[in-house]
Order: C-alpha cells, then sequence, then structure tokens
C-alpha cells in the first residue's frame, strides 16, 4: 500500500470513531431539539381519566427464583410498591 491510500484509511478510521462516539454520547438525539417540541405538548395536554377511582385494582403473582439475583431484587422492588399502596389506601 501506498502512503496516500494509508493517510486514508486513518482519516476514515478517525472520521468513523468520532461518528460513534457522537452517536454514543446521544448527540443525534437533541441535534434536531427545536423542532421536536410538538412530541412534548402532545404528552402535556392529556387529560387524567375520568372514570380512573371507580376501576378496581389489579392483583399480580410474582414468581421468583431465590438464587438469582434479578429475581430477588425484582421482588423485593415489588414488595416495597406494594406496602406504599397499602399505606396510601
Amino acid at each position: 500500500m501506498n502512503r496516500r491510500n494509508l493517510t486514508l484509511l486513518f482519516l476514515l478510521a478517525a472520521l468513523l470513531g468520532c461518528f460513534f462516539q457522537y452517536a454514543r454520547l446521544d448527540g443525534f438525539l437533541h441535534f434536531g431539539a427545536v423542532r421536536n417540541i410538538t412530541l412534548g405538548d402532545a404528552a402535556t395536554k392529556q387529560e387524567p381519566w375520568a372514570d380512573a377511582d371507580s376501576v378496581a385494582r389489579d392483583h399480580y403473582v410474582i414468581i421468583y427464583d431465590p438464587t438469582d439475583v434479578p429475581s430477588m431484587y425484582a421482588r423485593h422492588n415489588a414488595e416495597k410498591m406494594d406496602a406504599r399502596e397499602c399505606e396510601a389506601a
């Protein structure tokens, strides 16, 4: 390979590295933030459901594995949420 091809490959690798780093840092999500205002307006204009108080509460059964750490975290978080709802009721 000649020196020109090596230089072009190095520049291409550097540009791709910058591109992927920018994409990794959510740069493209904030790139057109001014044009994305309508989505936020639609979410704030929703009114609460009028019949929410008359609906029966949901009941869940949580099956967990005591030897699995994520399963134990799910059980613990469910117990915390259940305790908060019982205190509020």
